[in-house]
């Protein structure tokens, strides 16, 4: 039977005969029936832990700003958990998932990604970019990817680690699809998967690793060489270095550069780059054009304000410029200079870290083999470590190139990614991009399944001086149904009230037209740059 168990059988007989011989979007039977009849389903691997109605209207923290004011169809939701097992240390593993059925469904299905290390199930209701997918009609799924909590002591457990690398995906995809087909008596007409970070690196894996279960998927700001990208680890072991010690005698990265710091460095930025695009507008949009030499920072004789330490200047440079060995080798990449450094989101690069992600020396500690929780992050050594981290890196890795399945069966990939992102750098992606591109037939070819947006002054996956406020997953299924590639995704943004600009796939990039108003997107137009950066 394919990917649908023989269980699926029980499944669907039982959904059957709670709502009729009916059609799946307008039979009489009401949703409560359907809906109750999920807890029915026999499996030995997934239990239905819940399954409830939920009447239109709001719901409360249900994802990203705004998604709790949006009105949501009535819909089923059901919780269950697959594999459910005893793992290392008596601790209990299983992959947790909630899934969202509405009662006016588009004959669609969303898989929304995961953040962070995963550990909890967030809302199903598709709140990723743009309109929550629920409201839109979308039959939606997430899940905790096999562990609870939001720390890495699941790494000590060798299946744990397995589901968070790439099983779960797997998993959750097929018991989706058997909830699909079981409460509407049909399948999904199309499947899509959405995420951003965590969320991004698993589009890329599913696109790569189920070539065939997905007709788009939508990656933004991916984390997809976790566990094999030395830049975090190296630019904070530079920031260690120039750092006073805190109160327990370790180096205080937040000290390393103030706010003050930052917006210097974010104004000399916008001074010498904001025009390169044709239009002085806080946007830089021509930025492999941008660049900055970082000594002009440095503190004059006698001068101790509005400028920078030496020391300062020389790990600016390193974060910016990346970082080669004695050899030649590059050991980390740089980052796109643009206006995000000086915002609150780009200090998650120094700190304070954001609530919930556990700290960055357990995170690393996760990605070694064996898997070690004390390490210290700040005295992570790129020589020593680095082949550590092969084994887990591998699993977790999602720069694959080979997508001839998924081309052939028509798949759509739509990748983007804030040009200020401090998390994971832009230059990978657009090096991974133009790898893509190149074992695929060219740009040009590429393009054909394949477009990445950057958007300027965005941080990771919203915020910063930006217009961050686009709808890729409509975008996309454009692109899948309607045979409409996405030239452009038309943004906006609280940090420019009023503004609209076009989003351009690369690398092509937005100029201004030279009539009409500067705050309207139709007096732009896409076009290719005069020049390119490369990671260094």
């Amino acid at each position: 039977m394919n990917k649908v168990s023989l269980a699926l059988v029980g499944w669907l007989a039982a959904a059957v005969v709670a709502r009729g011989a009916t059609g799946a979007q307008d039979g009489p039977a009401p949703t409560p029936s359907r809906c109750a009849a999920l807890l029915q389903q026999a499996d030995p691997t997934v239990q239905i832990l819940t399954s409830s109605s939920v009447a239109e209207g709001p719901l409360p923290g249900a994802g990203n700003p705004g998604a709790a004011a949006a009105s949501f169809p009535a819909h089923c939701v059901a919780t269950g958990i697959i594999d459910r097992r005893v793992g290392v240390g008596g601790k209990e593993y299983g992959i947790r998932f909630e899934a969202r059925l509405p009662e006016r469904w588009n004959g669609r299905f969303l898989f929304q990604g995961g953040g962070g290390l995963n550990g909890v199930v967030r809302p199903a209701t598709g709140s990723v970019k743009g309109p929550a997918a629920l409201a839109l009609g979308y039959a939606v799924i997430s899940q905790d990817a096999g562990h609870e909590g939001g720390d890495a002591s699941f790494g000590e457990d060798q299946q744990a680690r397995i589901d968070m690398e790439y099983r779960s995906y797997e998993r959750v995809t097929e018991v989706g699809k058997r909830l699909v087909l079981a409460y509407y008596g049909q399948p999904a007409r199309r499947s899509y998967f959405m995420g951003c970070s965590e969320g991004g690196r698993e589009a890329l894996l599913v696109s790569q690793r189920l070539p065939l279960e997905y007709d788009g998927v939508v990656a933004g700001d991916p984390g997809f060489l976790l566990g094999v990208s030395l830049k975090t680890w190296i630019d904070r072991r530079e920031l260690a270095r120039i750092s006073p010690p805190d109160t327990n005698g370790r180096p205080d990265l937040r000290a390393s550069f103030s706010d003050a710091d930052l917006k210097l460095i974010a104004a000399r930025i916008l001074r010498r780059c904001d025009a390169q695009d044709g239009l002085a507008d806080g946007l830089i949009d021509n930025y492999p054009a941008c660049r900055i030499d970082v000594a002009e920072l440095a503190c004059k004789p006698h001068q101790t304000q509005q400028c920078l330490s030496a020391a300062q200047t020389r790990v600016l440079g390193i974060m910016m410029n990346g970082m080669r060995d004695a050899h030649g080798k590059v050991l980390s990449v740089g980052y796109p200079y643009d206006t995000g450094i000086g915002e609150p989101g780009w200090r998650y690069k120094i700190g304070p870290l954001p609530v919930g992600l556990g700290g960055v020396g357990p995170l690393q500690g996760l990605f070694l083999t064996p898997y070690e929780p004390t390490l210290d992050d700040l005295e992570f050594d790129p020589q020593r470590d680095g082949v550590r981290m092969v084994e887990t890196g591998s699993l977790y890795r999602a720069d694959g190139v080979m997508y001839s399945s998924f081309r052939q069966h028509d798949g759509k990939l739509l990748l983007y990614t804030g040009s200020s992102d401090p998390t994971f750098s832009p230059l990978e992606l657009i090096d991974y991009y133009q790898r893509l591109a190149a074992a695929n037939g060219g740009l040009e070819t590429a393009r054909s399944f394949a477009r990445l947006f950057l958007v300027p002054g965005m941080t990771h996956c919203s915020g910063g001086r930006s217009l961050d406020d686009f709808d890729p997953l409509t975008a996309l299924a454009q692109w899948v149904e309607e045979g409409r590639p996405p030239e452009r995704m038309i943004a906006q943004g609280s940090a420019f009230p009023g503004r609209t600009r076009p989003l351009c796939a690369y690398p092509q990039q937005a100029r201004y037209r030279g009539q009409g108003s500067t705050e309207v997107a139709e007096n732009f137009e896409c076009r290719q740059p005069d020049e390119a950066r490369t990671p260094q």
